[in-house]
């Protein structure tokens, strides 16, 4: 019971003195939010570039980007994977092909989500119908036994 008090008042801390920067191959991807033509991905396979100092890391880094500054043009992906990755006109096609009929399913799913919830409703009145009627036609053949036992006597 101690151990357990002195656990909860040690305070446990995580460090970092030094970081790898890794510059990872590009990949086409399979990510539906891609919102017109083929999706990029990073790739497994990756290249060390350097370890630094997690200070001089943080004075010497570039600022952040804004979120709509990481977004890559439909043009811009395709010239990526056609010219560094070596995927065809075809392969991108299809890609694209794949992300739409993704996007298509995600689409009837959120349209039928209120069904969803009639389903479950119909499936639960269901259930307790069927044990209803289990237990009434129990009930009846106790009592038609009952009575068959009285007729005996």
């Amino acid at each position: 019971n101690n151990r357990i008090g002195n656990c909860a008042r040690s305070s446990r801390t995580v460090s970092f003195s030094s970081i790898e920067i890794r510059e990872y191959d590009l990949t086409l991807g399979d990510h539906p939010s891609c919102s017109h033509g083929p999706p990029l991905s990073l790739d497994w396979n990756y290249t060390k570039k350097c370890n630094i100092e997690i200070d001089e890391y943080e004075y010497s880094r570039p600022t952040r980007r804004r979120p709509h500054q990481l977004l890559l043009s439909n043009d811009c992906r395709k010239k990526l994977l056609m010219s560094c990755c070596g995927y065809s006109a075809e392969d991108l096609k299809e890609a694209t092909k794949e992300v739409r009929k993704t996007n298509t399913r995600r689409c009837a799913t959120q349209l039928f989500l209120p069904a969803i919830n009639v389903e479950e409703t119909m499936q639960c009145v269901t259930r307790k119908m069927r044990k209803t009627i289990v237990n009434v036609k129990s009930r009846d053949e106790e009592k038609e036994k009952w009575w068959l036992d009285l007729n005996t006597i």
